[in-house]
């Protein structure tokens, strides 16, 4: 089956994520005691604020790991279950991939070794070569509709775009 951290390793982690900034944890399970402390409490509609400001992120989820990549924040997706999404965004160099808890402290090193701008550089490159799907949309409205029409799709409650 799927396997990530085991609760010693995510002490160890912790442990050396501390010396050098605070850390927080999210979690779905029921955090050990001595990692309690850790638990982070925020608004569901603040984790992107979080996920962008954060200097690393560390996941077993691989959603949370994708959205601090296309965020531009560099993470680390620890599962044995590979994600496509995730494997195309290690290619640019924003979600270190890995089923091996041992090679997690190698690469929040290799992480913490480069500069912020660097994961901001890679993320405009991996952004520059897809599809702004908004963008696209409107387009399309706009030259088979008209632009009154594209702005009113556009601007339809999500409600009314659903039925």
């Amino acid at each position: 089956g799927q396997h990530g951290l085991t609760g010693k390793d995510k002490s160890e982690l912790v442990a050396k994520l501390n010396k050098k900034m605070k850390v927080f944890i999210s979690s779905e399970a029921k955090l050990p005691k001595e990692l309690e402390s850790y638990k982070f409490r925020i608004a569901p509609e603040r984790l992107h604020h979080a996920l962008y400001y954060a200097s690393i992120v560390v996941s077993e989820g691989s959603t949370i790991a994708s959205e601090a990549g296309v965020l531009g924040t560099p993470a680390i997706y620890i599962n044995s279950n590979p994600m496509s999404y995730c494997q195309e965004q290690e290619r640019y160099g924003m979600i270190y991939n890995t089923p091996e808890s041992k090679k997690v402290l190698s690469f929040v090193d290799t992480i913490l070794n480069l500069p912020r701008e660097h994961f901001r550089i890679r993320r405009e490159k991996m952004l520059a070569e897809k599809t702004d799907v908004t963008a696209y949309l409107f387009d399309y409205i706009h030259q088979h509709y008209g632009k009154e029409e594209a702005a009113r799709q556009i601007v339809k409650p999500a409600a009314a775009v659903s039925k």
